[in-house]
């Protein structure tokens, strides 16, 4: 089945697809015009962008159009793993690169976890480029791109930049909060009720 072939079933589907991290905006439908900034497929995740489409009288919906995912348009140069001590941990990738092409303008980055690798992409939008432009090195760039450890099991994960770039790194112990349940905490005889939550006798 083709991008062209999308019922509205998938739509819905699209809307409901689970993200760990983005800085993407939400789907959003202003009345003629659903657009739905990113779409994975089994195969790949991102592979759409910018994908539009506009309901019908029929009350099915037609593809409008979208773009599609471009391969290599950033240089990878160096992509650092930095860890916090204090459980639960956080942590980040610290990565540079280099633009391609001249026109690329906002990044876009989006992280998810796919079994025990965080896969991580970066990409953009295109502007218009001038003959100016096309005769200039791209400047670099470095992001830092939370990565969404909280709840995550102990043992070995991997993480990939664009596909192009891994790592590794190991969690010792489940990454999670212990807050000790309200049933096992002292009370100091202050509240009545032991299930009156409000209570200030807790301690």
């Amino acid at each position: 089945m083709t991008l062209k072939n999308i019922s509205l079933i998938l739509v819905i589907q699209f809307l409901t697809l689970s993200i760990a991290h983005s800085n993407e905006k939400n789907p959003l439908f202003d009345g003629t015009m659903l657009k739905i900034p990113i779409v994975d497929t089994q195969e790949h995740f991102g592979l759409y962008q910018n994908v539009e489409f506009k309901p019908l009288a029929d009350g099915k919906w037609e593809l409008a159009g979208y773009n599609k995912r471009e391969k290599g348009i950033y240089e990878i140069e160096t992509v650092n793993l930095f860890l916090t001590e204090e459980p639960p941990i956080q942590g980040f990738l610290e990565v540079t690169a280099f633009p391609r092409d001249c026109r690329m303008d906002t990044r876009l980055i989006r992280t998810q976890l796919v079994g025990d690798t965080f896969k991580v992409f970066i990409d953009s939008n295109k502007r218009p480029g001038t003959s100016a432009c096309q005769k200039m090195r791209p400047l670099p760039f470095a992001e830092i791109i939370p990565l969404p450890l909280y709840g995550i099991k102990s043992g070995d994960y991997k993480y990939t930049v664009n596909g192009e770039y891994q790592g590794v790194f190991n969690v010792s112990s489940d990454n999670v909060l212990e807050i000790q349940p309200l049933e096992d905490r002292e009370w100091d005889g202050t509240v009545a009720d032991r299930n009156d939550v409000h209570g200030v006798g807790l301690r």
